[in-house]
């Protein structure tokens, strides 16, 4: 079956996402774990952990839909409904992961020394409580596309409110806050190094909170249309738009990597030390 020219554009940035997106978030991870104690710091657990789950989609999700739009082969109901909640988790588990850093950081900055005591065990469980809601709504998922298909617009709703507006409007409000304290407090903190340092980090992740949200609304909304339009016209004229979200959304995946390199110097120290020590091992 011949491509469009649209369509061959879609696989060719898909492939491109998957490219960048497994190897930038391999790259992250790796820098991470050899790095030294300064991006050790319990903070960047959470960016560990999103950048885990990138790497989920860019790995799984981003191959497999290409394989899927290609139409190698026929996929079955069933392996979608799989892919979907599979989805899902890496979803839920990257808006979820934001919160809680929007929250430790609205910590860091209103109670910068209470903060100082949190354990690497508070940072543990964070991280493991947003994994266990996304395990919980992805095996939902698996549960009514397998045994009750009428209540696919109820968990439609549910995960649209629980996994994306829920988690946005926590992170709206902390981030308001944070910057509200921060400015109403700039002149009692301005020579104070470490809350330079953390103030920087928040703009860094608000950065990368506004990329999800820009590639993820469209998503999200075009979901909610999907299923609770069944019966119009309307679903059929934007299925486009639904491929083209889905680009989207995956691009996300790649762009934290571009914003560690732009924002972060501990992250391009790290990134340059590693370039030199390969081009001198290649010598």
């Amino acid at each position: 079956m011949s491509k469009s020219g649209l369509e061959i554009l879609e696989i060719i940035t898909l492939v491109i996402i998957a490219i960048f997106g497994i190897s930038g978030n391999l790259l992250i991870i790796f820098l991470f774990a050899f790095g030294g104690s300064a991006v050790k710091v319990f903070r960047n657990y959470f960016i560990v952990s999103l950048t885990f789950a990138d790497l989920m989609i860019a790995g799984i999700l981003v191959p497999f839909w290409t394989v899927g739009r290609m139409n190698f082969y026929s996929i079955s109901e069933n392996i979608w409904s799989i892919f979907a909640a599979y989805d899902i988790l890496c979803g839920s588990a990257s808006i979820l992961n934001l919160t809680a850093i929007s929250l430790e950081r609205l910590y860091a900055i209103r109670y910068p020394f209470l903060h100082l005591t949190l354990t690497q065990f508070s940072y543990r469980l964070a991280i493991a409580v947003t994994w266990f809601i996304g395990f919980m709504l992805s095996g939902a998922k698996i549960i009514v596309a397998f045994g009750y298909k009428s209540r696919i617009k109820q968990f439609s709703l549910s995960v649209f409110i629980l996994a994306y507006m829920v988690p946005i409007l926590v992170i709206a409000m902390s981030y308001s806050v944070i910057f509200y304290y921060a400015t109403s407090r700039a002149t009692d903190y301005c020579r104070a190094n470490r809350f330079k340092r953390e103030l920087k980090a928040v703009k860094t992740i608000a950065i990368i909170v506004g990329l999800f949200i820009l590639c993820w609304t469209p998503f999200f909304v075009l979901n909610m249309i999907h299923d609770y339009c069944k019966n119009c016209d309307l679903r059929k004229n934007f299925i486009g738009w639904i491929y083209a979200s889905k680009v989207l959304h995956y691009s996300n995946s790649m762009m934290n990597f571009f914003v560690y390199g732009y924002r972060s110097p501990d992250f391009r120290r790290l990134f340059r030390d590693l370039l030199i020590k390969k081009l001198k091992l290649n010598r």
